[in-house]
């Protein structure tokens, strides 16, 4: 019975030392880098409008503004 006892306790206390290092999350640092600007994300709008018309509606020739 002590040898059981014995071995489950000397089991446990090397799980227990093991397991420290591992309990430190690691830091941003290592994690990303170093920090940078954020991506440009921005999107251009463009305005077109139709100047000239095919005879089933849709648009021959566009205009465009804002490229």
């Amino acid at each position: 019975m002590r040898a059981v006892l014995a071995g489950i306790s000397i089991a446990a206390a090397i799980c227990l030392a093991g397991a420290a290092d591992a309990v430190e999350p690691p830091t941003r640092a290592t994690i990303v880098g170093p920090v940078s600007s954020p991506p440009n994300t921005t999107i251009a709008a463009r305005i077109c409008r139709c100047v000239e018309r095919r005879p089933n509606g849709s648009c021959k020739t566009r205009v465009c503004r804002g490229d």
